[in-house]
């Protein structure tokens, strides 16, 4: 146990604290790891469907590695571009 010198007002004790580490992050699109060097280096897609929708209720989580995420912008674009 440890006092703060002097007070006796704080007292501290020293606590293991259990946490949650990301360990890994696979790509929903070609399966590769995207972790780098020194971190994960990916993009996500959230959808979260409205009330009514055909989906309804449903969250969607996808994860894409950098490469992948430079492909689906580019489909993006020409899909915009289609409309």
């Amino acid at each position: 146990m440890l006092y703060e010198k002097g007070m006796r007002m704080k007292k501290y004790e020293k606590r293991l604290v259990e946490t949650n580490e990301l360990v890994e992050v696979t790509c929903d699109i070609c399966g590769k790891s995207c972790k780098s060097d020194c971190d994960f280096e990916y993009s996500s897609l959230i959808a979260d469907w409205g009330f009514g929708s055909k989906h309804d209720g449903e969250l969607w989580h996808y994860h894409f590695c950098m490469d992948c995420s430079e492909k689906l912008l580019v489909r993006i674009n020409e899909l915009r571009g289609s409309l």
